[in-house]
């Protein structure tokens, strides 16, 4: 199967939307039990505590009725009905307001609360220089060995210097958006036993990673630049080389259907998460290492909360700079919802 294929074959839809699954999921609904009117009854109705005769309608979003979904409780003594915007207040999850438009009591259209008048997420991070005598190189006996191709040089900007002492023996990855230079992030070239023998006869510390100094990383994401408006899923990894081994198992230089893009962590910001938007990205997939289960569960609902599709791969192993390409497609065909995704994994540690 093609990379198109198999993100052509996941499930990236769905038939309700982000709100209305949370609150069907709230009160333990049945979507398609419902009545010839289109009120999905039961639950416990939130202000009188009656149960099964309190319902919810799935609306349509339309320029005239942007509510996602209505309410009543069906109890004579209570009566309670309304909009979504009442509800989500009444049950605890007005964070989801900033998903959508919602209509006053009196069917006017207004925005309740909008996203612009939160505070303006500063997303802008400054140009810097290239490190000291730094020279792009087309080839690196140490990428060489890890399998790096040609075309990898070149788009990720991938430079050395001899004139900076502290980064000599690293390999620098430029970070670059909007064509301009915003920082690196260096790989030492020595092999483990070299940094073993090191720490042993110095008595110092080697590190593995080195990054630019003063350059906030979590307004940043490796390869934004390669995104453009033909991508139509992006996948998420935490670093460099994790990037660079799903870039090249999957050839993503000639796919521009798909795009890989690096976080520099298992996290992601509101920042990054904004610059994703900001590029018009809908659908994401997120391969965290195996030990970062619980950052999949949590930054993958953020990218929820955003408006976005996402699917979670789960990794049992290795991390994504080490799978080969059957290992990576088996990956991606067996990504699953956030919801599921959550669901498993705490079902796993309870088995564990």
């Amino acid at each position: 199967m093609t990379i198109k294929g198999v993100f052509k074959s996941l499930d990236m839809s769905s038939k309700t939307s982000y709100i209305q699954q949370k609150v069907i999921e709230h009160f333990n609904l049945n979507p398609d039990n419902h009545t010839s009117k289109g009120w999905i009854v039961g639950g416990e109705c939130p202000w009188c505590g009656q149960s099964d005769k309190f319902g919810i309608k799935l609306n349509q979003k339309t320029k005239e009725y942007r509510n996602q979904i209505s309410f009543n409780c069906f109890h004579g003594s209570c009566g309670q009905r309304g909009s979504e915007y009442a509800l989500l207040t009444k049950i605890g999850k007005e964070h989801l307001i900033k998903h959508g438009d919602f209509i006053s009591e009196d069917n006017k259209v207004e925005n309740a609360i909008t996203v612009k008048d939160e505070p303006k997420l500063e997303t802008e991070s400054p140009t810097v220089a290239r490190p000291f005598g730094f020279r792009e190189v087309e080839f690196d006996e140490y990428l060489d060995s890890r399998g790096f191709e040609y075309w990898q040089y070149i788009a990720y900007g991938i430079g050395r210097t001899k004139l900076d002492r502290k980064l000599v023996n690293y390999v620098l990855f430029s970070i670059v958006e909007n064509g301009e230079f915003k920082g690196y992030v260096g790989r030492i070239v020595w092999s483990k036993e070299q940094i073993k023998h090191y720490e042993t006869t110095s008595g110092l510390s080697v590190s593995k990673y080195k990054n630019e100094g003063g350059v906030d990383f979590a307004k940043l994401l490796f390869g934004i630049d390669e995104i453009t408006k033909d991508t139509k899923y992006v996948i998420l990894v935490e670093g460099v080389t994790d990037k660079a081994n799903v870039d090249r198992q999957l050839n993503l230089n000639l796919c521009p259907d798909v795009k890989c893009v690096c976080t520099f962590g298992k996290k992601i910001s509101e920042e990054q998460i904004t610059k994703l938007v900001n590029k018009g990205v809908k659908n994401v997939t997120l391969l965290y290492d195996p030990d970062a289960i619980n950052s999949s569960k949590k930054h993958s609902s953020l990218l929820e909360l955003w408006g976005m599709k996402v699917k979670v791969g789960y990794l049992s192993d290795k991390d994504p700079g080490e799978l080969t390409y059957d290992e990576l497609i088996a990956v991606l065909q067996q990504t699953q919802s956030v919801t599921q995704f959550s669901i498993d994994r705490v079902q796993k540690q309870k088995l564990s």
